[in-house]
């Protein structure tokens, strides 16, 4: 009896022995040590944030801000009128004019070492129809009893903006530059004309009766538009993320497998090359991921770049 018992002994201490040799040989380390440290690595790299993705684009400069209004509250039943082409100088200084009123303002940014404003048809067409309603409403905001705002007026006549700045006149004016220098003396509409942010410009006067008495009415619409971007491809980024939550499922189960592998010491060759394979093939799909998000940051990149202009 005692002489089978010990040759159990024996048979467990040489077993024992055998598990030791081969967990410490140089073949079972490379497979699961090396495995090992691979996903300390990956741990930190298939954590992907939504943010990085995006790389802030959506930090963008859009506003809708106003200028402030003027200090008289008096504007008329008449259509407010526009010109096209090129802003000159007016032959005739005795009237009011949008190429008159555009001219003074380019003046004023000159002399103030800033580059003058491009006239814009959508902006002058957006001036146009605030000078109407204002005629028709017999109000002088810069919010319409409606609620539009100068943004709202831009967005209608199809401009992309960045940026958008509105000035109200109403009054007796002799002249163009008699009206641009009102603004000019009040701090808020000298801002915007002299804002180096803007580009364009539109404009629109008008001449009627505002609440009995005939006045002159004058908007000035300003803007810097959206440059025209290489748009961001909404495809690409829906795959990354799909990619991404498949790869962090593959990860949880290669790491449940990877314990098996340390815990079971029975564990086949076979089980262990299988999940050597599924590693390699995570590994491929890793990197090919890795790839995709820097080519997609870069064009968001260059997006934000163009978008700031």
């Amino acid at each position: 009896m005692f002489r089978i018992i010990r040759y159990i002994i024996i048979f467990i201490l040489i077993m024992l022995g055998l598990f030791l040799i081969q967990k410490n040989s140089s073949w079972f380390q490379d497979r699961v040590e090396n495995t090992k440290i691979f996903f300390k690595s990956i741990g930190k790299d298939t954590n992907i944030s939504t943010d990085d993705i995006y790389n802030k684009i959506n930090n963008q400069d859009f506003t809708g801000g106003l200028g402030a209004t003027t200090s008289s509250q008096i504007a008329t039943t008449v259509k407010a009128f526009a010109q096209e082409g090129v802003a000159e100088k007016p032959k005739n200084s005795a009237k009011i004019s949008i190429d008159g009123i555009i001219y003074y303002t380019n003046i004023e940014r000159t002399k103030a070492g800033l580059n003058p404003l491009t006239k814009n048809t959508k902006l002058t067409s957006s001036a146009t129809e605030k000078t109407d309603d204002m005629f028709t409403g017999q109000y002088f905001e810069h919010n319409a009893p409606d609620g539009k705002t100068a943004a709202d007026l831009i967005k209608s006549a199809n401009y992309k903006f960045q940026i958008v700045g509105e000035n109200l006149a109403l009054g007796i004016f002799q002249t163009d530059k008699l009206l641009v220098q009102a603004w000019m003396d009040s701090p808020g509409h000298r801002a915007n004309i002299l804002n180096p942010k803007y580009t364009e410009i539109g404009s629109a006067v008008g001449i009627g009766d505002y609440k009995g008495q005939k006045q002159w009415m004058a908007v000035q619409h300003f803007a810097k538009p959206i440059p025209l971007c290489d748009e961001i491809d909404a495809i690409v980024q829906e795959n990354i993320n799909t990619e991404k939550v498949a790869l962090e499922a593959d990860e949880r189960e290669l790491q449940k497998r990877a314990g098996v592998i340390e815990s079971d010491p029975s564990i086949t060759k076979e089980y262990i090359n299988d999940y050597n394979t599924i590693v390699n093939n995570y590994n491929e799909r890793l990197n090919k991921l890795r790839v995709i998000i820097n080519n997609f940051n870069e064009t968001v990149t260059k997006y934000n770049i163009c978008v700031k202009g």
